[in-house]
Protein backbone atom coordinates (compact mmCIF):
# COMPACT_ATOMS: atom_id res chain seq x y z
CA UNK A 1 0.00 0.00 0.00
CA UNK A 2 2.80 2.39 0.80
CA UNK A 3 3.86 2.39 -2.90
CA UNK A 4 0.18 3.45 -3.57
CA UNK A 5 0.44 6.26 -1.27
CA UNK A 6 3.56 7.61 -3.02
CA UNK A 7 2.42 7.14 -5.74
CA UNK A 8 -0.74 9.67 -5.50
CA UNK A 9 1.56 11.61 -3.75
CA UNK A 10 3.39 11.95 -6.52
CA UNK A 11 0.28 12.64 -8.59
CA UNK A 12 -0.53 15.40 -6.39
CA UNK A 13 2.47 17.32 -6.12
CA UNK A 14 4.10 17.36 -10.25
CA UNK A 15 -0.01 18.26 -11.29
CA UNK A 16 0.65 22.05 -11.35
CA UNK A 17 -2.97 22.46 -12.10
CA UNK A 18 -4.16 20.84 -8.51
CA UNK A 19 -6.41 22.56 -6.09
CA UNK A 20 -7.86 20.47 -3.77
CA UNK A 21 -7.05 20.13 0.02
CA UNK A 22 -3.22 19.75 1.26
CA UNK A 23 -1.63 16.55 0.30
CA UNK A 24 -0.89 15.59 3.25
CA UNK A 25 -4.41 15.89 4.49
CA UNK A 26 -5.51 13.84 1.44
CA UNK A 27 -3.03 11.22 2.16
CA UNK A 28 -4.27 10.45 6.12
CA UNK A 29 -7.54 10.05 4.36
CA UNK A 30 -6.21 7.98 2.17
CA UNK A 31 -4.07 5.74 4.99
CA UNK A 32 -7.62 5.47 7.09
CA UNK A 33 -9.32 3.84 3.92
CA UNK A 34 -6.92 1.52 3.00
CA UNK A 35 -5.68 0.86 6.39
CA UNK A 36 -9.34 0.92 8.54
CA UNK A 37 -11.01 -1.63 5.44
CA UNK A 38 -13.27 -4.34 7.34
CA UNK A 39 -15.79 -6.52 6.05
CA UNK A 40 -18.04 -8.58 7.93
CA UNK A 41 -18.46 -12.36 6.81
CA UNK A 42 -21.26 -13.80 9.09
CA UNK A 43 -20.81 -13.32 12.35
CA UNK A 44 -17.01 -11.93 12.37
CA UNK A 45 -15.35 -8.94 11.43
CA UNK A 46 -12.12 -9.61 8.80
CA UNK A 47 -9.40 -6.65 7.98
CA UNK A 48 -8.47 -6.43 4.72
CA UNK A 49 -4.55 -6.27 5.27
CA UNK A 50 -3.29 -5.74 1.56
CA UNK A 51 -4.98 -3.78 -2.05
CA UNK A 52 -7.64 -2.20 -1.79
CA UNK A 53 -11.79 -3.19 -1.77
CA UNK A 54 -13.11 -3.10 -5.39
CA UNK A 55 -16.16 -2.02 -4.32
CA UNK A 56 -14.59 1.27 -2.82
CA UNK A 57 -15.12 4.44 -4.51
CA UNK A 58 -11.46 5.45 -4.58
CA UNK A 59 -9.99 2.54 -5.77
CA UNK A 60 -10.33 3.24 -9.22
CA UNK A 61 -8.14 6.71 -8.80
CA UNK A 62 -5.81 5.00 -6.57
CA UNK A 63 -4.86 1.79 -9.12
CA UNK A 64 -4.93 4.83 -12.09
CA UNK A 65 -2.35 6.75 -9.87
CA UNK A 66 -0.12 4.04 -9.42
CA UNK A 67 -0.33 2.48 -12.72
CA UNK A 68 0.62 6.08 -13.99
CA UNK A 69 3.34 5.69 -11.88
CA UNK A 70 4.35 2.23 -12.88
CA UNK A 71 3.89 2.97 -16.49
CA UNK A 72 6.35 5.81 -16.67
CA UNK A 73 8.80 4.76 -14.53
CA UNK A 74 9.19 1.30 -15.72
CA UNK A 75 7.25 0.61 -19.08
CA UNK A 76 7.80 3.87 -21.02
CA UNK A 77 11.34 4.59 -19.87
CA UNK A 78 12.21 0.74 -20.31
CA UNK A 79 15.21 0.30 -23.26
CA UNK A 80 13.22 -2.34 -25.30
CA UNK A 81 9.97 -0.25 -25.34
CA UNK A 82 11.91 2.90 -26.14
CA UNK A 83 13.44 1.39 -28.62
CA UNK A 84 10.49 -1.16 -30.35
CA UNK A 85 7.51 0.15 -28.68
CA UNK A 86 4.86 2.61 -31.05
CA UNK A 87 1.36 3.36 -30.11
CA UNK A 88 0.68 2.86 -26.35
CA UNK A 89 -2.96 3.06 -24.35
CA UNK A 90 -3.94 1.47 -21.08
CA UNK A 91 -7.66 2.07 -19.85
CA UNK A 92 -6.80 0.88 -15.68
CA UNK A 93 -4.25 -2.18 -16.04
CA UNK A 94 -5.39 -3.29 -18.99
CA UNK A 95 -2.24 -2.17 -21.90
CA UNK A 96 -2.35 -2.05 -25.70
CA UNK A 97 0.78 -1.25 -27.95
CA UNK A 98 2.06 -1.87 -31.07
CA UNK A 99 5.34 -3.32 -31.19
CA UNK A 100 7.74 -3.12 -34.20
CA UNK A 101 10.25 -5.48 -32.50
CA UNK A 102 11.63 -9.28 -32.42
CA UNK A 103 9.14 -11.13 -30.48
CA UNK A 104 12.00 -12.78 -28.30
CA UNK A 105 12.77 -8.40 -27.65
CA UNK A 106 9.16 -8.47 -26.08
CA UNK A 107 8.69 -11.75 -24.29
CA UNK A 108 12.01 -10.39 -22.63
CA UNK A 109 10.92 -7.15 -21.01
CA UNK A 110 7.69 -8.56 -19.84
CA UNK A 111 9.41 -11.28 -18.36
CA UNK A 112 11.80 -8.33 -16.81
CA UNK A 113 8.73 -6.49 -15.61
CA UNK A 114 6.84 -9.71 -13.71
CA UNK A 115 10.12 -9.94 -11.66
CA UNK A 116 10.39 -6.00 -10.37
CA UNK A 117 9.72 -5.99 -6.67
CA UNK A 118 6.24 -4.58 -7.56
CA UNK A 119 2.44 -6.13 -7.16
CA UNK A 120 2.27 -5.73 -10.70
CA UNK A 121 2.69 -8.38 -13.32
CA UNK A 122 1.37 -8.74 -16.14
CA UNK A 123 0.04 -11.39 -18.97
CA UNK A 124 1.22 -11.06 -22.34
CA UNK A 125 -0.82 -11.93 -25.42
CA UNK A 126 -0.04 -10.94 -28.96
CA UNK A 127 -0.60 -11.64 -32.16
CA UNK A 128 1.33 -10.22 -35.77
CA UNK A 129 -2.66 -10.01 -37.55
CA UNK A 130 -5.54 -8.75 -34.92
CA UNK A 131 -5.89 -8.12 -31.06
CA UNK A 132 -8.67 -7.61 -28.19
CA UNK A 133 -8.81 -4.45 -26.30
CA UNK A 134 -11.72 -4.30 -23.71
CA UNK A 135 -14.24 -4.30 -26.38
CA UNK A 136 -12.83 -3.84 -29.53
CA UNK A 137 -10.91 -5.82 -31.78
CA UNK A 138 -8.11 -4.05 -34.21
CA UNK A 139 -7.03 -6.04 -37.14
CA UNK A 140 -5.16 -5.51 -40.52
CA UNK A 141 -7.14 -4.18 -43.18
CA UNK A 142 -5.98 -3.66 -47.11
CA UNK A 143 -4.18 0.13 -46.10
CA UNK A 144 -4.77 0.65 -42.36
CA UNK A 145 -5.65 -0.70 -39.42
CA UNK A 146 -9.16 -1.72 -38.93
CA UNK A 147 -12.01 -1.87 -36.09
CA UNK A 148 -14.61 -3.90 -34.97
CA UNK A 149 -16.79 -4.86 -32.02
CA UNK A 150 -15.39 -7.85 -29.70
CA UNK A 151 -17.54 -10.30 -27.85
CA UNK A 152 -15.56 -12.61 -25.70
CA UNK A 153 -16.59 -16.18 -26.76
CA UNK A 154 -17.33 -17.16 -22.95
CA UNK A 155 -19.67 -14.10 -23.06
CA UNK A 156 -23.93 -14.55 -22.81
CA UNK A 157 -26.21 -11.92 -23.60
CA UNK A 158 -26.59 -9.83 -20.37
CA UNK A 159 -28.39 -7.25 -22.12
CA UNK A 160 -31.53 -5.60 -20.23
CA UNK A 161 -34.33 -7.55 -20.68
CA UNK A 162 -37.15 -5.48 -21.86
CA UNK A 163 -39.75 -6.71 -18.89
CA UNK A 164 -37.14 -5.62 -16.47
CA UNK A 165 -39.02 -2.75 -14.06
CA UNK A 166 -37.25 0.09 -15.71
CA UNK A 167 -38.16 2.99 -16.78
CA UNK A 168 -39.66 2.92 -20.46
CA UNK A 169 -37.38 5.74 -21.76
CA UNK A 170 -34.16 3.66 -20.78
CA UNK A 171 -35.62 -0.03 -21.80
CA UNK A 172 -36.16 2.01 -25.45
CA UNK A 173 -33.14 3.79 -25.53
CA UNK A 174 -30.95 1.40 -24.91
CA UNK A 175 -31.08 -0.11 -28.31
CA UNK A 176 -30.03 3.18 -29.71
CA UNK A 177 -26.93 3.80 -27.75
CA UNK A 178 -25.81 -0.08 -28.32
CA UNK A 179 -26.35 0.37 -32.02
CA UNK A 180 -24.25 3.87 -31.73
CA UNK A 181 -21.48 1.61 -30.17
CA UNK A 182 -21.42 -0.68 -33.27
CA UNK A 183 -21.25 2.43 -35.65
CA UNK A 184 -18.67 4.38 -33.87
CA UNK A 185 -16.17 1.22 -33.26
CA UNK A 186 -16.36 -1.01 -36.14
CA UNK A 187 -15.26 1.04 -38.94
CA UNK A 188 -15.72 -1.33 -42.68
CA UNK A 189 -19.02 -0.80 -43.93
CA UNK A 190 -20.13 -4.84 -44.66
CA UNK A 191 -18.54 -5.43 -41.37
CA UNK A 192 -20.53 -2.99 -39.55
CA UNK A 193 -23.95 -4.35 -41.14
CA UNK A 194 -22.97 -7.70 -39.73
CA UNK A 195 -22.42 -6.17 -36.18
CA UNK A 196 -25.77 -4.78 -36.25
CA UNK A 197 -27.57 -7.65 -37.06
CA UNK A 198 -25.58 -9.61 -34.40
CA UNK A 199 -26.52 -6.59 -32.07
CA UNK A 200 -30.07 -6.53 -33.20
CA UNK A 201 -30.80 -10.19 -32.91
CA UNK A 202 -29.05 -10.01 -28.86
CA UNK A 203 -31.93 -7.49 -28.45
CA UNK A 204 -34.98 -9.56 -29.62
CA UNK A 205 -33.79 -12.60 -27.61
CA UNK A 206 -34.12 -9.87 -24.59
CA UNK A 207 -37.86 -9.18 -25.54
CA UNK A 208 -37.43 -5.71 -27.24
CA UNK A 209 -40.15 -5.37 -30.08
CA UNK A 210 -39.24 -6.33 -33.45
CA UNK A 211 -40.62 -2.93 -34.98
CA UNK A 212 -38.22 -0.46 -32.38
CA UNK A 213 -35.13 -2.94 -32.91
CA UNK A 214 -35.89 -2.39 -36.93
CA UNK A 215 -36.38 1.44 -36.86
CA UNK A 216 -32.99 2.16 -34.31
CA UNK A 217 -31.24 -0.50 -36.75
CA UNK A 218 -32.27 1.93 -39.89
CA UNK A 219 -31.12 5.09 -38.01
CA UNK A 220 -27.76 3.91 -37.42
CA UNK A 221 -27.18 2.78 -41.21
CA UNK A 222 -27.85 6.11 -41.76
CA UNK A 223 -24.96 7.61 -39.77
CA UNK A 224 -21.51 7.41 -40.32
CA UNK A 225 -18.45 7.63 -37.96
CA UNK A 226 -17.90 11.36 -37.46
CA UNK A 227 -21.62 11.47 -37.10
CA UNK A 228 -21.87 8.42 -34.74
CA UNK A 229 -18.87 10.64 -32.32
CA UNK A 230 -20.66 13.96 -32.56
CA UNK A 231 -23.49 12.30 -31.01
CA UNK A 232 -21.26 11.11 -27.94
CA UNK A 233 -19.80 14.14 -27.11
CA UNK A 234 -21.29 15.98 -24.35
CA UNK A 235 -19.24 19.33 -25.70
CA UNK A 236 -21.74 19.22 -28.59
CA UNK A 237 -24.70 20.24 -26.34
CA UNK A 238 -25.92 23.48 -26.80
CA UNK A 239 -25.25 25.73 -24.19
CA UNK A 240 -28.45 26.99 -23.68
CA UNK A 241 -29.43 23.43 -22.89
CA UNK A 242 -26.84 22.91 -20.94
CA UNK A 243 -28.04 26.22 -18.82
CA UNK A 244 -31.67 24.44 -18.46
CA UNK A 245 -30.23 21.16 -16.97
CA UNK A 246 -28.55 22.98 -14.49
CA UNK A 247 -31.16 25.04 -13.06
CA UNK A 248 -33.83 22.12 -13.87
CA UNK A 249 -35.52 20.75 -10.32
CA UNK A 250 -34.85 17.38 -9.75
CA UNK A 251 -37.54 15.00 -8.65
CA UNK A 252 -35.38 11.48 -7.22
CA UNK A 253 -37.05 8.55 -6.11
CA UNK A 254 -36.67 4.84 -6.14
CA UNK A 255 -37.79 3.47 -9.28
CA UNK A 256 -40.95 0.79 -9.05
CA UNK A 257 -44.21 0.09 -10.13
CA UNK A 258 -45.76 3.50 -9.22
CA UNK A 259 -42.94 5.58 -10.76
CA UNK A 260 -44.78 6.63 -13.98
CA UNK A 261 -48.20 7.19 -11.53
CA UNK A 262 -46.37 9.37 -9.40
CA UNK A 263 -44.89 11.41 -12.79
CA UNK A 264 -48.38 11.70 -14.40
CA UNK A 265 -49.93 13.39 -10.86
CA UNK A 266 -46.71 15.55 -10.46
CA UNK A 267 -47.30 17.18 -14.08
CA UNK A 268 -51.42 17.00 -13.82
CA UNK A 269 -51.16 19.37 -10.51
CA UNK A 270 -48.17 20.84 -11.16
CA UNK A 271 -50.12 23.96 -12.81
CA UNK A 272 -51.58 24.23 -9.19
CA UNK A 273 -48.52 25.09 -7.43
CA UNK A 274 -47.65 27.55 -9.91
CA UNK A 275 -50.88 29.53 -9.38
CA UNK A 276 -49.02 30.62 -6.66
CA UNK A 277 -47.29 34.13 -7.81
CA UNK A 278 -43.96 33.43 -4.95
CA UNK A 279 -43.80 29.79 -5.51
CA UNK A 280 -44.33 30.26 -9.68
CA UNK A 281 -40.75 32.70 -9.36
CA UNK A 282 -38.67 29.96 -8.05
CA UNK A 283 -40.25 27.04 -10.01
CA UNK A 284 -38.51 25.59 -13.15
CA UNK A 285 -40.38 25.62 -16.63
CA UNK A 286 -40.80 22.14 -15.99
CA UNK A 287 -39.60 19.32 -13.58
CA UNK A 288 -37.28 16.43 -14.36
CA UNK A 289 -37.19 13.08 -12.88
CA UNK A 290 -34.87 10.61 -11.80
CA UNK A 291 -35.06 7.45 -10.31
CA UNK A 292 -32.48 5.43 -8.28
CA UNK A 293 -32.11 1.58 -8.36
CA UNK A 294 -35.47 0.08 -6.67
CA UNK A 295 -35.55 -2.91 -4.34
CA UNK A 296 -35.47 -6.02 -6.89
CA UNK A 297 -36.14 -9.83 -6.94
CA UNK A 298 -32.37 -10.27 -5.56
CA UNK A 299 -32.54 -8.34 -2.99
CA UNK A 300 -35.00 -10.42 -1.68
CA UNK A 301 -33.91 -13.78 -2.41
CA UNK A 302 -30.29 -13.00 -2.60
CA UNK A 303 -29.12 -10.10 0.34
CA UNK A 304 -25.73 -9.05 1.19
CA UNK A 305 -26.52 -10.42 4.82
CA UNK A 306 -28.54 -13.54 4.69
CA UNK A 307 -28.90 -13.40 8.47
CA UNK A 308 -31.11 -16.24 8.67
CA UNK A 309 -29.38 -18.35 6.83
CA UNK A 310 -26.25 -18.28 9.42
CA UNK A 311 -28.12 -17.42 12.64
CA UNK A 312 -31.28 -19.60 11.96
CA UNK A 313 -34.64 -19.11 13.88
CA UNK A 314 -34.58 -20.25 16.89
CA UNK A 315 -36.19 -23.56 18.37
CA UNK A 316 -39.82 -23.19 19.53
CA UNK A 317 -40.97 -25.26 22.35
CA UNK A 318 -43.26 -24.73 25.55
CA UNK A 319 -40.55 -22.41 27.05
CA UNK A 320 -40.00 -20.34 24.33
CA UNK A 321 -41.05 -16.65 24.80
CA UNK A 322 -44.52 -16.27 23.22
CA UNK A 323 -45.13 -12.54 20.72
CA UNK A 324 -46.97 -10.22 21.76
CA UNK A 325 -46.91 -7.32 24.59
CA UNK A 326 -45.93 -8.15 28.24
CA UNK A 327 -45.56 -5.93 31.47
CA UNK A 328 -42.04 -5.83 32.85
CA UNK A 329 -42.77 -6.18 36.31
CA UNK A 330 -40.77 -3.71 37.18
CA UNK A 331 -42.21 -0.34 36.75
CA UNK A 332 -45.46 1.86 37.13
CA UNK A 333 -45.71 2.71 33.58
CA UNK A 334 -46.68 -1.41 32.69
CA UNK A 335 -50.21 0.04 33.79
CA UNK A 336 -50.94 2.04 30.95
CA UNK A 337 -50.00 -0.97 28.71
CA UNK A 338 -52.73 -2.99 26.85
CA UNK A 339 -51.43 -6.46 27.11
CA UNK A 340 -52.06 -9.10 24.15
CA UNK A 341 -50.95 -10.74 21.31
CA UNK A 342 -53.48 -8.47 18.81
CA UNK A 343 -55.54 -5.66 19.40
CA UNK A 344 -58.47 -5.22 17.38
CA UNK A 345 -59.11 -1.90 15.42
CA UNK A 346 -61.94 0.61 17.55
CA UNK A 347 -63.78 1.79 14.68
CA UNK A 348 -63.42 -1.33 11.41
CA UNK A 349 -63.07 -4.25 14.61
CA UNK A 350 -59.85 -5.42 12.14
CA UNK A 351 -57.86 -7.82 13.94
CA UNK A 352 -53.84 -6.84 14.31
CA UNK A 353 -51.48 -9.99 15.72
CA UNK A 354 -48.07 -8.63 17.29
CA UNK A 355 -45.67 -10.72 16.07
CA UNK A 356 -42.93 -10.06 18.41
CA UNK A 357 -42.45 -9.92 22.05
CA UNK A 358 -42.17 -6.46 23.88
CA UNK A 359 -42.51 -4.54 26.78
CA UNK A 360 -42.45 -0.88 28.07
CA UNK A 361 -38.48 -1.25 27.95
CA UNK A 362 -38.22 -1.94 24.15
CA UNK A 363 -36.97 0.75 22.18
CA UNK A 364 -37.22 1.51 18.39
CA UNK A 365 -40.99 0.36 18.18
CA UNK A 366 -44.11 1.97 16.71
CA UNK A 367 -47.03 2.19 19.57
CA UNK A 368 -50.59 3.14 19.31
CA UNK A 369 -52.81 5.31 22.00
CA UNK A 370 -56.46 4.40 22.54
CA UNK A 371 -58.73 6.74 23.66
CA UNK A 372 -62.34 6.01 25.42
CA UNK A 373 -64.01 7.82 22.91
CA UNK A 374 -62.37 5.13 20.54
CA UNK A 375 -59.77 7.24 18.24
CA UNK A 376 -56.45 5.89 17.50
CA UNK A 377 -53.23 7.90 17.69
CA UNK A 378 -50.44 6.21 16.02
CA UNK A 379 -46.33 6.94 17.29
CA UNK A 380 -42.54 5.96 17.05
CA UNK A 381 -40.10 6.38 19.80
CA UNK A 382 -36.66 5.38 19.38
CA UNK A 383 -36.19 4.89 23.27
CA UNK A 384 -37.61 3.07 25.59
CA UNK A 385 -41.51 2.78 25.69
CA UNK A 386 -41.68 3.68 28.87
CA UNK A 387 -39.93 6.78 28.59
CA UNK A 388 -42.37 7.98 25.91
CA UNK A 389 -45.59 7.32 27.94
CA UNK A 390 -44.05 9.44 30.91
CA UNK A 391 -44.13 12.23 28.16
CA UNK A 392 -47.47 11.16 26.93
CA UNK A 393 -48.77 11.44 30.94
CA UNK A 394 -47.28 14.51 31.54
CA UNK A 395 -48.48 16.38 28.89
CA UNK A 396 -51.95 15.04 29.57
CA UNK A 397 -51.53 16.12 33.02
CA UNK A 398 -50.63 20.08 31.80
CA UNK A 399 -53.40 20.09 29.71
CA UNK A 400 -56.00 19.08 32.30
CA UNK A 401 -54.41 21.32 34.68
CA UNK A 402 -56.44 24.29 35.25
CA UNK A 403 -53.93 27.09 35.39
CA UNK A 404 -52.02 25.20 32.35
CA UNK A 405 -52.33 28.76 30.40
CA UNK A 406 -50.10 30.81 33.16
CA UNK A 407 -48.11 27.93 34.00
CA UNK A 408 -47.09 28.00 29.82
CA UNK A 409 -45.91 31.56 29.57
CA UNK A 410 -42.99 30.59 31.87
CA UNK A 411 -42.09 27.54 29.57
CA UNK A 412 -39.80 27.57 26.15
CA UNK A 413 -42.67 24.87 25.19
CA UNK A 414 -45.90 24.32 26.10
CA UNK A 415 -46.57 20.26 26.38
CA UNK A 416 -50.35 20.86 26.99
CA UNK A 417 -50.50 21.59 23.13
CA UNK A 418 -49.33 18.32 21.91
CA UNK A 419 -51.84 16.31 19.94
CA UNK A 420 -53.13 13.75 22.29
CA UNK A 421 -53.21 15.92 25.28
CA UNK A 422 -55.29 18.51 23.43
CA UNK A 423 -57.84 15.74 22.83
CA UNK A 424 -57.84 14.32 26.49
CA UNK A 425 -58.64 17.93 27.66
CA UNK A 426 -60.99 18.75 25.00
CA UNK A 427 -62.93 15.34 25.84
CA UNK A 428 -62.29 15.64 29.24
CA UNK A 429 -61.10 12.25 29.58
CA UNK A 430 -59.29 10.88 32.87
CA UNK A 431 -55.89 10.62 32.91
CA UNK A 432 -56.23 7.03 34.06
CA UNK A 433 -57.95 6.14 30.51
CA UNK A 434 -54.52 6.65 28.82
CA UNK A 435 -53.83 3.45 27.28
CA UNK A 436 -51.02 2.65 24.99
CA UNK A 437 -49.56 -0.46 22.83
CA UNK A 438 -46.47 -0.95 21.10
CA UNK A 439 -47.11 -3.10 17.72
CA UNK A 440 -43.89 -3.49 15.96
CA UNK A 441 -40.17 -2.93 16.97
CA UNK A 442 -38.18 -2.04 13.94
CA UNK A 443 -34.53 -3.85 14.44
CA UNK A 444 -31.82 -1.68 13.87
CA UNK A 445 -29.72 -2.20 10.99
CA UNK A 446 -26.54 -4.52 11.93
CA UNK A 447 -24.43 -3.08 8.60
CA UNK A 448 -25.22 0.32 9.15
CA UNK A 449 -27.88 2.64 7.42
CA UNK A 450 -30.84 5.23 8.63
CA UNK A 451 -32.87 3.23 11.39
CA UNK A 452 -34.54 6.19 12.14
CA UNK A 453 -35.58 6.73 8.63
CA UNK A 454 -37.25 3.11 8.47
CA UNK A 455 -38.79 3.53 12.07
CA UNK A 456 -40.52 6.82 10.31
CA UNK A 457 -41.54 4.54 7.09
CA UNK A 458 -43.13 2.41 9.54
CA UNK A 459 -44.93 4.61 11.60
CA UNK A 460 -46.15 6.37 8.26
CA UNK A 461 -47.33 2.71 7.29
CA UNK A 462 -49.09 1.84 10.30
CA UNK A 463 -50.89 5.79 10.61
CA UNK A 464 -52.25 4.86 6.68
CA UNK A 465 -53.09 1.19 7.35
CA UNK A 466 -55.30 2.48 10.50
CA UNK A 467 -56.57 5.07 9.12
CA UNK A 468 -55.96 6.93 11.97
CA UNK A 469 -55.28 11.07 10.37
CA UNK A 470 -58.09 13.77 12.01
CA UNK A 471 -60.66 13.90 11.92
CA UNK A 472 -60.71 9.31 11.78
CA UNK A 473 -58.09 9.48 14.52
CA UNK A 474 -56.02 11.61 16.63
CA UNK A 475 -52.90 11.92 14.09
CA UNK A 476 -52.84 15.25 12.43
CA UNK A 477 -51.22 14.46 9.37
CA UNK A 478 -49.31 11.44 7.30
CA UNK A 479 -45.95 12.53 6.99
CA UNK A 480 -44.11 10.88 3.32
CA UNK A 481 -41.33 12.74 3.05
CA UNK A 482 -39.57 9.70 4.70
CA UNK A 483 -39.95 7.76 1.30
CA UNK A 484 -38.24 10.34 -0.55
CA UNK A 485 -34.60 9.59 1.05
Amino acid sequence: MRGGIEAVRKMVTDNQNYTGPPCEFLLSLLRFILYKNYFKFEKQYFLQRTRTAMGSKVAPAYANSYMHVYENECILSHPAFRQYGAFYRRYIDDIFYIWSGPTIELEKMVDQLNTMETPIRFTLKYNTSSMEFLDVRIYKGETKLETCIYVKPTDRNTLLHYQSCHPRHLLESLPKSQMLRVIRITSEEYKRVEDLELMSKRFLERGYPTKLIEDTKKWALSLNQDESGALQNVANIPSGAKQQQKNAMYYVSKYGEGSDHMRKCVLKHRPLVASDERVSKKLPPKPRFSYQRGKSLKDILSPSDPVDKYIGSPVQHFLSQRPGVFKCNGCVMCSSLILGSHFLHPRTGKKYEIKQRMTCTTTMVVYIIKCPCGLIYCGKTIRMLKERIGMHRASIRAALDPDREEKAKNKKQDISQQLVAKHWAEAKHSPAAFRCMPIEKVPVRTRGGDSDNALLRKEAFWIHELDCVSPKGLNGQLVLSCFLT
